[in-house]
C-alpha cells in the first residue's frame, strides 16, 4: 500500500512541475534537453558553439568544426534538485578528412519512468563557411505497469559563417514528426534558429530563439570568456521560464571539465556537469597542412640557420619551405584549424587571431613569440610537427 501511494506521488510531483514550470514540453515526452554543461551555462543557447560536443548534439552541423577524435560524458544530478528528473548521456565523435560522425546515447528520468535516447549524426563542410550535418535519433520509453514503446525521428541542422566575427544557424528536430505509444503520440517539433557574435577573439556572444510548433517561442542569451588558456567563465539567461544560468571551464592538456548552474526562481538549482577528452586525428594532420608550392631547394636549413630563425627579427635569404608554409598557414587559419597545431588550445588560437587582427600578419618565426603564451619550445613543437606531416606540392 505504501509503495502505490509513493509512486502515485512522484507520478503527481512531476505533473506539478510541468504545470508550475508554465508549459508543457518543459517534461514532455522526449524535450529537447540541454545536457552540456557549456550549452547550459549560455542559457541554452549553444546552437554555434565551436568545438564542442554537446552543442553539436543540438546542431549537428557543428560536428564539423571538430578535429579531434573526442569522447564526452554529461551528467545532471537532477533537474531542480530532484533526483528523479536526473540526466546521464555520453557521445563519441570521429572526424575525418570529409566530415564527421559521431554517436550518443542520454538517458533521463528515474526507475518508473525512463526516457532513452540513441543517436547517430554526420556533417561536414560545404565550402569554406557553410556546414550541414543530420542526426537520426531512436527514442525508446518505459513506464512501469504501463510498457515501453519505441520510435525514430530525423533532425537536421546548418551552421553558416556570416562574416569572421558573425555565425549563424538553424535547425530543426524531428521533421518526420514522429509519434509514439499505441496512442501515437506526437514528440515535439522544434524549430531552432541563433546567432553567435565574436566582437573580440577572447569573447562569444550567442542569441537564440526556440519554438515548439505548439508553443510561444523562448528566448535564450549567453556570452563567454576566455580568462586564460586553462579558464573560461560564462553567464546567461532565458526565458519561459525564466532562469539565469552560470559556469565555468577547466581546460588541462586534452581534458576539459565543463559545470553550469541554472537557478528558476521557483524551483530552485539545476547543476550540469561535463568531462571531455580530446585525442589527435589524421583529419587534425590534414587540415593544418595546406596545399604546398614545390620547392626549388627542398633542403632543411642547418640547426644554426633554425635557431637563427627562432632567436632574431632577421628574415633569412635561404628559404625554408616548411617554414614560410607554416607562416602562411598562421596567418590564414580559422581558429577551428589552429587547435590542431600542438601546443594550440582554442584560448591560444584566439590570441593568435587577435595578434594578426591587431598587427597584421606574421613575418618570420621570431614574430610569433610576441603573442602571449607561445615560446621557443612550443614554436619548435609547431615546426617538428609540420615537418613530419610536409607534403611538397599538396595533398
Amino acid at each position: 500500500m505504501y509503495t502505490t501511494v509513493k509512486q502515485s506521488g512522484l507520478f503527481l510531483l512531476l505533473g506539478i512541475i510541468m504545470i508550475t514550470c508554465g508549459f508543457q514540453r518543459t517534461f514532455a515526452q522526449f524535450e529537447q534537453h540541454v545536457l552540456g554543461a557549456r550549452p547550459a551555462s549560455y542559457g541554452g543557447s549553444g546552437l554555434l558553439l565551436q568545438n564542442d560536443p554537446w552543442a553539436a548534439l543540438v546542431n549537428p552541423a557543428m560536428y564539423a568544426s571538430i578535429n579531434n577524435i573526442s569522447a564526452s560524458a554529461a551528467y545532471i544530478p537532477g533537474r531542480f534538485a530532484l533526483s528523479e528528473l536526473q540526466s546521464s548521456a555520453a557521445t563519441l565523435i570521429f572526424p575525418s578528412s570529409i566530415g564527421a560522425a559521431a554517436a550518443a546515447i542520454h538517458r533521463f528520468g528515474f526507475d518508473l519512468y525512463a526516457e532513452t535516447t540513441v543517436a547517430f549524426s554526420a556533417a561536414r563542410p560545404v565550402g569554406d563557411r557553410l556546414a550541414v550535418g543530420g542526426t537520426i535519433n531512436w527514442y525508446y520509453l518505459s513506464i512501469e505497469r504501463y510498457g515501453s514503446a519505441s520510435t525514430a525521428g530525423i533532425t537536421a541542422g546548418v551552421r553558416a559563417d556570416i562574416t569572421e566575427k558573425l555565425s549563424t544557424g538553424f535547425v530543426v528536430s524531428n521533421i518526420n514528426r514522429p509519434a509514439i505509444g499505441a496512442h501515437e503520440n506526437k514528440l515535439p517539433q522544434v524549430i531552432r534558429a541563433g546567432l553567435l557574435y565574436r566582437p573580440h577573439p577572447m569573447i562569444n556572444i550567442a542569441a537564440e530563439v526556440e519554438k515548439d510548433i505548439l508553443f510561444d517561442p523562448e528566448f535564450r542569451f549567453g556570452a563567454e570568456y576566455f580568462l586564460t588558456e586553462y579558464f573560461i567563465v560564462r553567464a546567461g539567461m532565458n526565458d519561459r521560464p525564466a532562469r539565469a544560468t552560470g559556469g565555468f571551464s577547466l581546460v588541462h592538456r586534452n581534458i576539459q571539465v565543463d559545470y553550469a548552474l541554472q537557478w528558476h526562481l521557483e524551483l530552485g538549482q539545476t547543476h550540469f556537469i561535463t568531462v571531455t577528452f580530446r585525442l589527435s586525428s589524421g583529419r587534425e594532420q590534414r587540415r593544418s597542412v595546406p596545399p604546398e608550392i614545390v620547392p626549388a631547394v627542398g633542403i632543411r636549413p642547418s640547426l644554426a640557420i633554425e635557431q637563427l630563425l627562432l632567436d632574431t627579427e632577421f628574415i633569412p635569404r635561404i628559404q625554408d619551405p616548411v617554414i614560410q608554409s607554416l607562416l602562411e598557414f598562421l596567418n590564414t587559419a580559422n581558429e577551428t584549424e589552429l587547435i590542431g597545431l600542438p601546443g594550440i588550445g582554442a584560448v591560444m588560437a584566439r590570441r593568435i587571431i587577435s595578434f594578426r587582427y591587431d598587427n597584421g600578419p606574421f613575418q618570420t618565426l621570431h614574430d610569433i613569440q610576441n603573442v602571449q603564451g607561445i615560446g621557443e619550445r612550443t614554436i619548435a613543437n609547431i615546426l617538428e610537427y609540420r615537418r613530419r606531416h610536409f607534403h611538397p606540392g599538396g595533398d
